[in-house]
Order: C-alpha cells, then structure tokens, then sequence
C-alpha cells in the first residue's frame, strides 16, 4: 500500500472510530514560535522596550566615539589590516 493510501486510510479510520490523529511536530513548534514572537513584541512594544530606547543614544554615542578616527575600534582594525 502506498504512503498516499495508507495515510488516507488512517484518517478515515481515526474519524469513524472518532480517534485522536497525533499533531504533527511543526503545528507544535509553530504555536510555540507565535507565542514566542508575541512575548518579544509585548516586551518591546511595553514598559521593557520603553527602558531600553532611553538607554539607545548612550550606547549609540559609545559606539560613534570607538569608531572615530584614533577610536579603539578604529586603530584595532587598522592594526589588524597592517598586518596583511
């Protein structure tokens, strides 16, 4: 019996018998990811995100000055590619 057959004689089996077909393990993972995605927006989009937005240009600054010329970033790439 081939894979096509077999599986549809399953499901009609499991509805006539009114038996539980096992979720498959993506439907499982997506109601999970939802989930998950949701908790992340909820947090930005809250009192959460509301804090770390205020701590941006802080750390916007910090990064804007390393990357200035004579910055540590800056002369550490620069040494780097004078190795090369």
């Amino acid at each position: 019996m081939s894979n096509l057959r077999r599986h549809a004689h399953r499901d009609r089996h499991a509805r006539q018998n009114r038996v539980a077909l096992p979720v498959p393990e993506r439907v499982v993972h997506r109601g999970r990811e939802q989930r998950e995605a949701k908790d992340v927006l909820t947090k930005a989009f809250g009192e959460d995100g509301a804090q770390k937005r205020e701590k941006l240009p802080a750390l916007q600054s910090a990064f804007q000055h390393e990357w200035e010329e004579g910055g540590t970033a800056w002369r550490d790439v620069h040494a780097f590619l004078d190795t090369l």
